[in-house]
């Protein structure tokens, strides 16, 4: 079993990141940055002007200016080490694993690879991209824009194009608007991962291939070819997928898992086969979870979630930790001072590091929980 006590609060806070080490988080008021050690205790500060989301990767911390204007890159002391404006409009560090390499998009969403030790531009590309996307050791997986039907694969060295998969027709859906029944091209909702020699990504279709229902394609690394398509849940037929916008590597980096709506389903990327679906009990104690639920945070064998109860409306006001290997959930929080204070502030998505979980709700206030042994 496992447990939280609420352990710190900080208000103000736009934005934060983390690592093993150190804490940073914008706050919105002072127009700060500010760095806690792991304790928490105070740091460093550093002065910015505009709302920034804030991110440390490695040894460096990336600052993002929420209108564009700045791009900066931070030592973890705080002392600047480069202004990135005029290179980039963005970075995306979520889906590198590459150390001290990451995508970067110019101002008309341009792809090109960065090498954060170098600080330089290591090539340019004219494709067009989501910022989603994957790196691996070889080859960069990316969805093109104008549409989002198409999945390109770039040689990593060179950024030249490997090869090209679309989704049109395989993820093709139909909506009605109540008169007649339209026919839409299928787009890609999201790149999961890559498995071995497996990309993992959801597309739309799948079930009656209505609107709202997506599917699972596993596409060969080296060569595009599809492997593998999940387009209804289990022979159920018309039935979609559960839990897909959730699904995420597990701690192993073996299968996928997926926590929403209570229902949990653990996937092989490797052939594409339901592993695992059951529908978990929502009641916790005095609690009945309700409506909103889904996890996009993992720990161990741990999956932290956001979820409402039945006592307090419709909105987000409880996060908890799931156990996926004995699927319990072991612990639940439910911010009832929300109710006391009479407003119900939906709480976003928990993240899990070390012996802490960190929820920001919507009023810009950030809960800290501390595990307890």
């Amino acid at each position: 079993m496992i447990n939280y006590r609420y352990f710190l609060q900080l208000r103000d806070v736009y934005s934060f990141s983390f690592n093993i080490d150190l804490f940073v988080f914008f706050n919105k008021n002072s127009k700060q940055i500010i760095c806690l050690d792991k304790r928490l205790k105070n740091s460093w500060s550093y002065k910015f002007s505009n709302n920034a989301v804030v991110r440390v990767y490695n040894d460096k911390i990336y600052i993002a200016d929420n209108y564009d204007e700045e791009n900066i890159l931070l030592d973890l002391e705080g002392k600047k080490i480069e202004n990135l404006s005029e290179s980039a409009i963005s970075i995306d560090f979520h889906s590198s694993n590459l150390e001290n390499r990451v995508k970067i998009f110019y101002g008309d969403s341009s792809l090109a690879l960065y090498d954060l030790t170098t600080q330089k531009v290591i090539w340019t590309t004219s494709f067009k991209v989501n910022v989603d996307g994957i790196l691996n050791p070889e080859m960069i997986f990316c969805v093109l824009k104008g549409g989002n039907k198409t999945i390109i694969s770039l040689d990593i060295n060179t950024g030249s194009l490997l090869w090209q998969f679309s989704v049109s027709e395989l993820g093709k859906y139909t909506w009605s608007d109540g008169v007649k029944t339209h026919r839409e091209e299928g787009k890609v909702e999201r790149i999961i991962g890559v498995f071995g020699e497996v990309l993992v990504c959801v597309i739309t279709g799948g079930g009656e291939r209505v609107r709202g229902n997506t599917q699972l394609i596993g596409l060969d690394t080296s060569t595009g070819n599809l492997l593998w398509q999940i387009e209804q849940f289990i022979g159920t037929p018309n039935r979609q997928l559960p839990a897909t916008a959730t699904l995420m590597p597990d701690a192993q980096n073996k299968n996928l898992v997926g926590f929403q709506s209570g229902d949990f389903i653990e996937i092989d990327p490797q052939v594409g086969k339901v592993l695992r679906y059951s529908q978990i009990n929502l009641v916790y104690e005095q609690h009945t979870l309700t409506g909103l639920m889904d996890s996009f945070s993992l720990q161990g064998d741990h999956l932290y979630f956001r979820s409402s109860v039945s006592s307090m409306g419709g909105f987000p006001t409880a996060i908890g930790a799931f156990n996926y290997k004995t699927e319990t959930i072991e612990w639940l929080y439910v911010f009832e001072e929300f109710a006391k204070e009479g407003k119900f502030i939906p709480i976003n998505q928990p993240k899990a590091e070390g012996n802490r979980v960190y929820a920001l709700d919507s009023g810009n206030t950030l809960h800290i929980f501390e595990r307890e042994y």
